[in-house]
């Protein structure tokens, strides 16, 4: 008996499945924080499902996505010496490389590296997008030294230790990996359930990392939290606290910010909403100051102040109410079309980019991922290149 990987790899599934996720971990309630979920929560999510089902289902018939084998006749290497030439120059500019500071004792917090303005930005995306490339190219020809590059476009992120950069490097690789494969057996999926109970310890192990005082003291990030007694003296390790906290924490304040919102008197604000929650952040906060518009109040809206991850639906419902979180669904739907009408399927770069919407997809559980241009402008490549390859001109 064998799964069939499009629940996953159709960007409509994977909206459910995602969701659905996030509630079931919601429904632990290791944390006191969290307020119960709403009728009018679930009948928005109740809509969304059924009307994403639909979208997904038309998808599979008329737009099945299938892996493509490609080939390069470029060497990676020149591309790879280059990138790591950028992440040099960042270092040298900081002052040292975080992931070095914190094996030699050096005080570090996670905020401490901003990189270079603009060039950070372009450097972590073009990175991002490359490695994923490169992995396709693996998984076309299984050639070891492709895979060995892969791993060294990882590392960059390793050395920051950005944990979120880890992630939008490996999610649309295992995207990539699941398309290919296009069904799996029971076997494979309960191997790969353990791999990712594995990466949510891991997950937490970095985070203990991260800042120097939690090194020696995993309970640390307890502090707060309103952890649950059965939780904190329980069995389960620690660390998964960690990943119980991110998942369960953006709805834990999509419910909140609901609940405020129904109290208080809403006061539509259409083009704060329409400037940063449908551009890209290096967009948004280039003009928002000549619109001398007050940043929202988001910390009465949040459970817990320190935890800000609120699902792509929260900044939306605050703006404009029901009617952000609707348009951000139908934001979303558009996009994933628009992507199949500029990428031709047919593209060398177009699994690459169908992988990191994905990608998006799954994260918007944790922020709204499409102006996030740290992921979101790693697309842009994707279309930049398959353009050029449209018109026989090949760089990558």
């Amino acid at each position: 008996m064998r799964f069939n990987t499009k629940w996953f790899t159709n960007p409509f599934f994977l909206y459910i499945f995602s969701f659905a996720f996030v509630y079931a971990v919601y429904s632990l309630k290791w944390s006191g924080a969290y307020p119960n979920i709403s009728t009018s929560l679930y009948i928005f999510f109740t809509i969304s499902f059924v009307a994403y089902y639909v979208f997904g289902v038309i998808f599979e018939r008329y737009k099945k996505i299938t892996f493509t084998p490609i080939v390069s006749f470029y060497n990676p290497l020149v591309i790879i010496c280059i990138i790591y030439l950028g992440y040099t120059i960042e270092f040298i500019n900081y002052g040292g490389i975080p992931l070095i500071q914190i094996i030699t004792g050096i005080d570090y917090h996670h905020f401490d590296f901003v990189g270079i303005k603009t060039f950070h930005t372009v450097l972590s995306t073009f990175t991002g997008f490359y490695a994923i490339l490169i992995f396709h190219r693996f998984l076309s020809n299984h050639s070891l030294k492709l895979f060995f590059y892969y791993v060294i476009l990882v590392l960059p992120n390793l050395l920051l230790m950005n944990r979120g950069g880890l992630l939008v490097v490996f999610a649309p690789a295992s995207f990539l990996y699941l398309i290919k494969l296009r069904t799996i057996n029971y076997k494979l999926f309960f191997v790969a359930i353990t791999i990712i109970v594995g990466g949510f310890w891991l997950f937490g192990f970095l985070g203990n990392l991260r800042n120097t005082e939690s090194i020696n003291n995993k309970y640390l990030i307890m502090n707060g939290t309103k952890v649950s007694k059965s939780f904190r003296d329980g069995p389960i390790p620690k660390e998964f606290f960690w990943g119980y906290l991110y998942v369960a924490t953006p709805l834990g304040n999509f419910q909140n910010a609901v609940n405020v919102t129904k109290i208080e008197k809403l006061k539509p604000q259409p083009t704060y909403f329409i400037i940063t929650q449908l551009l890209p952040d290096f967009i948004s906060k280039r003009i928002i100051y000549y619109f001398r518009i007050a940043d929202p109040v988001e910390d009465k809206y949040r459970v817990l102040n320190n935890l800000t991850a609120s699902t792509a639906f929260f900044m939306p419902h605050i703006l404009m109410g029901w009617s952000g979180s609707i348009i951000i669904l139908l934001f979303s739907i558009t996009l994933i079309i628009c992507y199949v009408f500029l990428v031709p399927t047919s593209s060398s770069y177009f699994l690459t980019g169908w992988c990191i919407m994905l990608t998006i997809i799954l994260l918007n559980t944790f922020v709204n991922m499409w102006v996030y241009s740290g992921l979101s402008f790693q697309l842009f490549y994707c279309i930049l290149f398959a353009y050029l390859e449209k018109s026989r001109i090949k760089i990558i």
